[in-house]
C-alpha cells in the first residue's frame, strides 16, 4: 500500500499494519531554489507541508543526512533571499505575504510583512496587497541592502524589512468576482493557496540596474527599467490566460529573455514557452520537441553558452543547443518528475521536484565546450575549478543517505570506438587499463546518482 501526502510518501509492506516514515526516500516537494557563495554551497528551497530548508551541497563525512539540513526563514512555501556573499541574514516568505527576516547566529527570525493583517479566513479582495502562495522575494544584485517582495503590486525595502514602498500598480488583471474566498462555496480554503491575480514570478536585470521583470497568476508581463517609476506591458500578443510562472533574463544579451507559462487550471497541458531578442517588444514560441503532455515550468540560459537552453517540465528536463529551436529530453535516471525550478551555481545545475527532492548534477563544462554533440575523434573537456576537499561518496543509493560529489576533479573524456594504432606493437604496449577506457559518453543523456534529500548527478560514461 502506497499513502501518498503533502509530506511525501509512506509505504505498507504488511497492509497497513506498520508504515515507513517519509526519511526512507527521497520524495519531498520543493518550491523555488538558490544556493549560496560557501564553499562547499547551500542550497535553499521550501518545502512544502513541512519547512524552509538549507542543506549542504557536499559534507566531510560519507554523505549528506537530516544533521546537514537547518530550517531558516519563512514556511513551507518559502521564497528564499539573501547576500550570496553573506548568507548570514536570510528573507523567507509564507502564505498572505508573511516575511520574515532570519538570524544565522540567533536562529530566530523578526517579522517584517509589508502591511500586518489578518489575512487567513478574509477575502482577497479586502486584502491590502495579494499574495501569491509562493510570492517572488529577492534581494538586488546592485545593492544587497535592497530587497522586493510581490504580491499585486511590487514591494521595495532600503532597511531591511523594517519599512516598504509600492514601486508599482496592480500588475495583474485584477478582476474582483475572482478575488473571493478561495473554495468557495463548498469551503474557504483560508490558508491563501487559491489566491488569485497575484504576482508569480519576480527577475532582475543582470546587466542594468534599476530593471526589474514582474510575470502575474494571471498571465502578464511587465517590465521597468527606472527602479519602477514606469512599467510597460510587454506581455506575447495573444497570450492566454495562464500563469508566468518563471523569467529567465539572459546572462549574455541585455534584450533577451525567456518565459515559461503554465495552464494546467485551464485543463492545458501543452507547453507554453517564448523567448525575445528585443526586450518584450516581440516573442517567438519555443516549444519543438517538447511533448503535448509536459508542460513547461521554467526555462534557463547557460551561463557559457547563450544556445545552450534548460527546461524544466512537468514531466521532466529537457535540453536545447539551438537557442530553443529544437528541445531534447535530458533525462537518464533523473525521476520523470515535475521540474519547479532550476538553478545554474558554480557551473552546476540544481533541480528542485516536486515529488522526488533536489538533485545537482555535477560541472557543465562537457554539455558547454561540447554543445551537447559527440565529437568525432578524442576530445578531453576542460573541468570547472575545483577545490581540495576530502568526503566520502558512494555510487549506490543509500536510504537517508544524500550523495557527496566525487572528491578531487573529474576529467571527461571521448574516445572514439576504434583508436587510431601506429601498429600493433603499440596496441600491445597499451595499458591494460587505457585500453579498456573506450568510452563513449552519451550526449545529452544524464546518469544522475539518486539520493535524499539531494541528489548530486553524475555524467553517463557507457563502454563501447
Amino acid at each position: 500500500m502506497l499513502n501518498t501526502n503533502d509530506g511525501g510518501a509512506n509505504v505498507s509492506m504488511n497492509g497497513g499494519a506498520s508504515w515507513t516514515n517519509q526519511e526512507q526516500q527521497p520524495t519531498a516537494q520543493f518550491y523555488r531554489v538558490i544556493a549560496d557563495n560557501r564553499v562547499p554551497y547551500n542550497v535553499y528551497t521550501g518545502q512544502q507541508d513541512n519547512s524552509s530548508i538549507r542543506i549542504a551541497s557536499r559534507t566531510a563525512g560519507r554523505g549528506i543526512t537530516w544533521k546537514d539540513w537547518v530550517a531558516v526563514a519563512g514556511c513551507e512555501s518559502a521564497y528564499l533571499a539573501f547576500d550570496p556573499d553573506n548568507p548570514v541574514e536570510v528573507y523567507g516568505g509564507c502564505y498572505q505575504g508573511i516575511i520574515d527576516r532570519w538570524h544565522e547566529v540567533t536562529g530566530h527570525g523578526q517579522s517584517i510583512k509589508a502591511y500586518p493583517e489578518l489575512s487567513l479566513g478574509n477575502v482577497p479582495r479586502d486584502f491590502a496587497y495579494r499574495f501569491n502562495w509562493n510570492a517572488p522575494i529577492l534581494t538586488s544584485r546592485f545593492d544587497r541592502q535592497v530587497i522586493f517582495h510581490a504580491g499585486n503590486k511590487v514591494l521595495k525595502s532600503t532597511d531591511k524589512g523594517i519599512t516598504w514602498e509600492e514601486i508599482s500598480p496592480d500588475l495583474t488583471r485584477n478582476v474582483s468576482e475572482t478575488q473571493g474566498p478561495g473554495g468557495y462555496p463548498i469551503t474557504n480554503e483560508a490558508a491563501g493557496g487559491e489566491n488569485y491575480h497575484t504576482l508569480m514570478y519576480l527577475a532582475e536585470s543582470p546587466h542594468r540596474e534599476g530593471e526589474l521583470w514582474a510575470g502575474s497568476d494571471d498571465g502578464l508581463v511587465h517590465k521597468t527599467t527606472d527602479g519602477g517609476k514606469s512599467w510597460q506591458n510587454v506581455t506575447p500578443q495573444g497570450l492566454p490566460e495562464g500563469i508566468i510562472n518563471a523569467i529567465e533574463l539572459s546572462p549574455h544579451n541585455p534584450n533577451t529573455a525567456y518565459i515559461a507559462v503554465m495552464r494546467y487550471k485551464f485543463d492545458d497541458n501543452a507547453p507554453y514557452a517564448f523567448k525575445t531578442t528585443d526586450g518584450g517588444s516581440s516573442w517567438t514560441a519555443i516549444h519543438e520537441g517538447i511533448p503535448t503532455e509536459a508542460f513547461v515550468r521554467v526555462v534557463r540560459e547557460d551561463p557559457v553558452r547563450p544556445d545552450l537552453l534548460y527546461a524544466g517540465t512537468e514531466r521532466g528536463l529537457y535540453l536545447s543547443t539551438n537557442g530553443g529551436r529544437q528541445w531534447t529530453r535530458f533525462q537518464s535516471n533523473l525521476p520523470l518528475v515535475a521540474i519547479t525550478d532550476l538553478l545554474i551555481h558554480e557551473n552546476d545545475l540544481i533541480a528542485s521536484t516536486s515529488g522526488r527532492a533536489l538533485w545537482i548534477l555535477d560541472d557543465l563544462s562537457a554539455l558547454q565546450q561540447s554543445g551537447g554533440r559527440l565529437p568525432e575523434g578524442l576530445a578531453l573537456y576542460r573541468p570547472k575549478p575545483a577545490y581540495r576537499l576530502f568526503n566520502g561518496s558512494s555510487s549506490q543509493f543509500v536510504p537517508g543517505l544524500g550523495q557527496n560529489p566525487e572528491q578531487g576533479t573529474t576529467l571527461i573524456y571521448h574516445l572514439p570506438k576504434k583508436l587510431p594504432l601506429e601498429n600493433s606493437a603499440s596496441k600491445s604496449s597499451m595499458p591494460k587499463a587505457s585500453w579498456y577506457a573506450a568510452y563513449i559518453m552519451e550526449m545529452p543523456h544524464i546518469n544522475p546518482g539518486q539520493v535524499a534529500p539531494l541528489n548530486p548527478l553524475a555524467l553517463k560514461l557507457k563502454k563501447a
